[in-house]
């Protein structure tokens, strides 16, 4: 849908955005590098990807009022390049949310988040909570 945050923060959406502007653009890995992250267009691209994830973590947090939330996925594998830009955009300027960064973390199983919690969830009932 136009307008939906996918349609701005997800895999498909940013290497669109930079595939529009670099050539031999067709991954993450691609654009997460040193020949595309050090030129200014891709620094904009990246600010401009970081920004829109942090408005749509920011209304999470708004709406659900948790106490962390956690990024997950193959973004994780480069979250050197686009944490401080979210931590940035969410927490410095906020008063809500004022230096609480640590709400914000990136998932140490990265892409396989999703999965291992999945397969936890056949294994619910062996665990006590």
């Amino acid at each position: 849908n136009e307008g939906c945050w996918e349609m701005y923060c997800s895999n498909t959406a940013i290497i669109e955005e930079f595939s529009k502007n670099f050539e031999d653009i067709y991954s993450l890995k691609d654009i997460f590098t040193k020949k595309i992250m050090e030129t200014e267009k891709g620094k904009k691209l990246i600010n401009q990807f970081s920004e829109n994830l942090a408005i749509g973590i920011k209304d999470l947090l708004l709406i659900f009022d948790c106490d962390k939330l956690i990024i997950s996925g193959e973004i994780c594998n480069y979250s050197k390049y686009i944490k401080s830009n979210i931590e940035n955009y969410i927490f410095k300027n906020d008063i809500f949310y004022k230096n609480e960064s640590k709400r914000l973390e990136f998932s140490k199983y990265k892409e396989d988040a999703n999965l291992i919690g999945a397969g936890l969830l056949a294994f619910k009932d062996f665990f006590i909570i």
